[in-house]
């Protein structure tokens, strides 16, 4: 039963590895206090759109398929409040086919300076 075991989760390991990478562009705009607009630009074209609703696009998030592969997302939303689109946010993290790869959002530049030097790997050397 181990040996069984072990041999499922190495076939499972190596689908993984080999697994096509798939990608989803999500694009937030907000004009002049005006609601917030979305495009989405898939590979899986079913699931592109263009300036819909923050909720058009949560729906379209929550459904989208993964057809056997890794969904990596990507999010820009330059100026735009982050509980504008969190509903975005949200949906993807119910739907366990998509990854968040990114998220990108206009800062002041020291902030994004200050932030990479606190996330960038130290040089501790593990005993």
């Amino acid at each position: 039963m181990k040996a069984l075991c072990a041999a499922a989760m190495f076939i499972m390991s190596i689908s993984v590895v080999f697994a096509e990478i798939t990608t989803i562009g999500i694009s937030v705009t907000q004009d002049n206090g005006k609601p917030c607009k979305v495009s989405i630009y898939s590979d899986f074209s079913a699931n592109n759109r263009k300036n819909i609703s923050i909720e058009e696009a949560s729906e379209v998030l929550l459904k989208a398929p993964n057809a056997g592969s890794v969904v990596l997302v990507g999010i820009v939303a330059n100026g735009v409040p982050l509980n504008l689109y969190l509903p975005i946010l949200d949906a993807i993290s119910k739907n366990g086919a998509l990854q968040i790869s990114f998220v990108e959002g206009d800062g002041p530049e020291f902030i994004r300076q200050n932030i990479h030097k606190m996330i960038e790997p130290t040089a501790v050397v593990n005993p």
